[in-house]
């Protein structure tokens, strides 16, 4: 055929020799090279001012726990607190029931550097079938708790620190959207009943569903009501 004969006419000869073919294999190899040396140092963040702020501007918490160790925290804690960190720092010392003067030395360190020294001690109670649980005491109160906030500089548990669980801020929609979510993760897709599931089960699950929903229909119609007035929800018929 004429076109098939002029355009093979028109593409270039494919070369032949080795040596071209050694000379590309070898580019090759060194544009990769060149790309995975080179590429991390083009990638990389741009230098930061000397004047910036720096990791030494943000104030740390050391944390040392101890159990009759006062002849060590006698030697550590003066270096501690004599260092010249440029930002606030503060020392916590937890206290797991030492039975020399370790919490003697270190609440006197409390008393004398209120603002850097803070002092927990733990408590635990033996577990049923062995062991022990540990439990922090708060240094407002009696009490034996899982967790401390700080706050004003203090370590207290959530009663004395005046510290509110989420969901008693949530109101009557947010608790309706909770209570849904809970009974959702029981079903299947599309509120579906899932395998081995009673069918007693089912419809209960269902129905405090639908229940659940009307309620947070009322909710939401008071709200509105409260919010634009209740006289023209009401002739409407929103609210029941």
């Amino acid at each position: 055929c004429p076109l098939i004969h002029s355009a093979s006419l028109l593409l270039p000869p494919v070369p032949t020799s080795p040596f071209f073919w050694l000379l590309l294999v070898c580019v090759l190899v060194q544009f990769f090279y060149a790309a995975y040396f080179f590429w991390p140092f083009a990638r990389r963040a741009p230098e930061v001012p000397a004047d910036a702020p720096g990791a030494d501007a943000e104030p740390v918490s050391i944390v040392v726990c101890a159990r009759n160790e006062l002849d060590n925290l006698r030697r550590l804690l003066p270096l501690l607190l004599r260092q010249d960190y440029p930002a606030a720092f503060e020392v916590v010392l937890i206290d797991d029931r030492s039975q020399d003067d370790t919490y003697l030395y270190a609440q006197q360190l409390a008393q004398y550097y209120p603002s850097t020294v803070r002092l927990v001690s733990i408590a635990r109670t033996p577990c049923p079938y062995g062991g022990s649980r540990p439990w922090f005491h708060c240094t407002r109160c009696p009490r034996r708790v899982a967790v401390l906030y700080l706050r004003q500089g203090v370590f207290a548990c959530r009663h004395c620190q005046r510290v509110a669980y989420s969901s008693q801020s949530d109101d009557a929609l947010d608790r309706m959207w909770r209570k849904q979510a809970k009974i959702e993760a029981r079903l299947g897709d599309n509120w579906r009943r899932p395998k081995g599931m009673r069918q007693c089960t089912y419809q209960r699950l269902i129905g405090t569903l639908n229940a659940c929903e009307e309620r947070r229909e009322n909710a939401f119609a008071a709200f509105a009501a409260r919010l634009f007035g209740g006289a023209g929800l009401e002739s409407l018929g929103l609210l029941r």
